[in-house]
């Protein structure tokens, strides 16, 4: 049932404007307003940010028909909304939310709603807080109405006693109906009205109720653990009664309470204030725990990588201000990843929380101790004097690993390794000061002692390249990668049959970087696997573009021998190729003999598995390893890469020739197609040919280059086969 016209025709009331203001602050939306709709008509009470457009715009009767929050996260692709004129019109409104006023007893008021020209989405707490206005707003619409109808009566008085007492029982009814505490205070700073649940939430005696609202006030003082916030607001109450506010108190017992207060007008004078209170305690703790772990290691709850990051550069600001040393403490556990691939995942889990207990027990209370990943931890020791000093503490650290470590039945001897440096010696910037303790970490693992400061006089190369391993998840985080492609070229009709991926790093400080010289790092540092997958999803996306754009070439990408250490590798690659959409007989792995040869066992099921699905292999290098010609044969292999140093100088040396040549027939015999590396002139091609091999690769015909110089080089030699040659 819709409301009468005459309760909603109200004179102006400039609350309705700290509500809508209220709105676009809670939702954070540019647009705000409050509608009111009866059988006959619907009209605007109040809007904010529709300067330049129509007031009109909105779409109250949904929430209005169906008595519940309505929210349209993009208009243009919801059928509902998108052919509306304020949807393609100038205004552009891309989103909209509406809550409908609606009364306990289920008469509509209206709608309050915020828009916004982008689309979005609303959180949970800004749904909620968005309800609590709502109910406040009718509250204040019901009080206005109250109001009216005394004015209105006053000629009348035994009708205006009834009328009086109606009002009064409807307010009563609306108050007891809301969650929120409610107090309502006259503008000479008198208690006028409260609900039960005001009550409850502040645990007020029926003795101090008794007492008068001095006594309540004092109780509610009292509750709060920092009392200064909330008699600050009742001063503010008084000094500016027309502003709206708001505020978060935390109760002694636990409890977290938002505050609003909302000025109330009568004819444009100020006749009081209603307070509503919230007990947002599970939202305020959910909001903790979200944090929490935002910036914290789930497995040993110690700072993450991001907290300890903040951290360092609130020592470089302080240290800058009052002139004092720091240090940054890099600890690297010593063949931890053996304790990995031996015993399992589960067991380094449980090692690295006893490290980091023990860790923690030789801190100080204003220092700082994060695990950055895997097997990396952290420390910031702060006021620092001496070196000395930072070595010492290092070596109380190292001394926690004197004692062996009890994981599940296992007795595991650890050492460890740990880097350090200076602020400001080795610099004031974090990423500065974090890389040289990481270097010194690394340089620390290669000397005779396990504790090494940072010191730029060490062996330049060697420095080079421990500041390359340092900068390496960086430089995977960030994007610093790049992939050129190979063609591998069909040596009888000379098209072009697939490209092989091959992985860069552009570097910031030195330039771009061939993967010989990060490979082994990332395996090292335990990096080659989100290297890995971050070549596979390039790889894929890049082939996925240049199908759409009718260039079919399938991708070759090579694996390292951890790789296939790994049992959960079929699963992410086909998880890979789910979320890319890529085809599986599109991807070729490359594996070395070495790598089937360090498992055979485990390589054979991984790589059957992924067989099954689509996916091919290529043996890589062949001819420099020792393969079984058992598991050869038994192995899932859809061809075989000779490797380039045969092909160098098959011409000028016989035996090289002979080799490629008894190579050739053996993949053949086997029923495995074969492909030369390393092809730099068109006479060792065309003596390839000649032996029977099937496809080639190298720079005769091409030399890496980028995805989109592959896709114009492809379409030239399609056009022109000559430009092959």
């Amino acid at each position: 049932m819709l409301p009468p016209t005459d309760i909603l025709e109200v004179p102006q009331d400039f609350s309705y404007d700290d509500f809508t203001r209220l709105a676009k602050e809670i939702c954070q939306t540019p647009l705000a307003k409050i509608v009111f709709t009866d059988v006959e008509k619907s009209w605007t009470k109040s809007t904010i940010g529709f300067e330049g457009l129509d007031e009109s715009v909105g779409c109250c009767e949904y929430a209005v028909e169906t008595l519940q929050f309505i929210e349209v996260p993009d208009t243009l692709k919801d059928e509902r909304f998108k052919s509306r004129g304020w949807v393609v019109s100038d205004a552009k409104i891309r989103y909209y939310a509406g809550m409908p006023l609606v009364s306990q007893e289920g008469i509509v008021f209206g709608t309050i709603s915020v828009m916004d020209i982008v689309p979005r989405l609303m959180t949970k707490a800004q749904q909620k807080a968005l309800k609590s206005l709502s109910r406040l707003i009718l509250t204040h619409l019901e009080l206005r109405g109250a109001w009216q109808t005394v004015q209105d009566e006053k000629k009348t008085p035994h009708d205006t006693e009834i009328a009086l007492k109606q009002t009064n029982s409807l307010l009563d009814a609306t108050l007891e109906s809301t969650r929120d505490g409610i107090l309502i205070i006259d503008h000479f700073g008198k208690i006028v009205r409260y609900n039960q649940n005001f009550v409850q939430m502040w645990h007020i005696p029926k003795s101090v109720i008794a007492s008068g609202q001095e006594k309540i006030i004092a109780y509610m003082q009292r509750q709060i653990r920092q009392a200064k916030p909330f008699l600050e607001n009742l001063t503010d109450f008084y000094r500016q009664p027309e502003e709206v506010i708001s505020d978060v108190f935390e109760l002694k017992n636990g409890k977290t309470i938002e505050c609003y207060s909302y000025p109330q007008w009568v004819d444009g004078k100020n006749i009081g204030r209603v307070w509503s209170y919230q007990d947002t305690t599970d939202r305020h703790e959910q909001a903790a725990l979200l944090r929490h772990r935002a910036l914290h290691d789930e497995l040993t709850q110690l700072p993450n990588r991001v907290l300890f990051l903040d951290r360092v550069q609130q020592a470089i600001l302080s240290g800058r201000r009052n002139m004092k040393r720091f240090a940054v403490l890099f600890l690297d556990l010593d063949g931890f990843k053996e304790v990995n691939d031996t015993l399992g995942h589960k067991y380094g889990d449980i090692l690295l929380k006893h490290v980091s207990s023990r860790m923690k027990s030789v801190l100080r209370e204003f220092d700082t101790l994060a695990r950055l990943g895997g097997d990396e931890f952290a420390v910031l020791l702060n006021d620092i004097i001496r070196v000395e000093d930072t070595k010492h503490f290092a070596e109380k650290m190292l001394e926690i690993f004197e004692h062996p470590f009890q994981v599940d039945g296992f007795t595991l001897d650890m050492s460890a390794s740990i880097g350090i440096s200076l602020f400001p010696d080795h610099g004031d910037q974090v990423h500065g000061l974090i890389q040289k303790a990481d270097i010194a970490m690394y340089m620390a693992k290669s000397s005779e002692s396990n504790i090494l400061v940072y010191s730029s006089s060490k062996d330049q190369h060697r420095l080079k390249r421990l500041i390359l391993k340092s900068d390496l998840r960086h430089g995977i985080q960030n994007d610093q990668l790049f992939l050129l492609y190979q063609p591998k070229v069909n040596i009888k009709s000379f098209s072009v049959v697939g490209v092989e991926a091959l992985v860069r790093w552009n570097h910031p400080e030195y330039g771009i970087i061939n993967p010989e010289q990060f490979i082994g790092m990332a395996e090292q540092t335990g990096l080659i696997k989100p290297l890995t997958f971050w070549v596979l999803k390039n790889a894929m996306l890049q082939t996925k573009q240049w199908d759409n754009n009718g260039l079919h070439l399938p991708v070759a990408v090579n694996l390292s021998v951890r790789s296939l250490r790994d049992l959960k590798l079929t699963d992410q690659v086909v998880a890979l190729m789910e979320e890319t959409g890529f085809s599986p007989e599109n991807l070729e792995l490359e594996i070395t003999e070495s790598i089937i040869m360090d498992d055979p066992v485990q390589a054979m099921e991984i790589m059957t598995a992924l067989n099954l699905k689509g996916v091919s292999f290529a043996l890589d290098d062949f001819g420099t390893g020792y393969s079984s010609l058992s598991y050869l044969k038994r192995l899932p292999i859809q061809s075989l890469k000779i490797d380039r140093s045969f092909i160098k100088d098959m011409l000028e040396e016989e035996e090289n020739e002979v080799i490629v040549i008894s190579m050739i027939d053996l993949a053949h015999n086997l029923g495995i197609k074969i492909v030369a590396e390393g092809v730099e002139d068109e006479a060792t091609m065309h003596r390839l040919s000649k032996i029977g091999c099937d496809e080639i690769q190298g720079f005769f015909f091409a030399p890496p280059i980028s995805g989109k110089e592959m896709e114009s080089w492809c379409h030239k030699i399609r056009n022109n086969r000559t430009v092959l040659f």
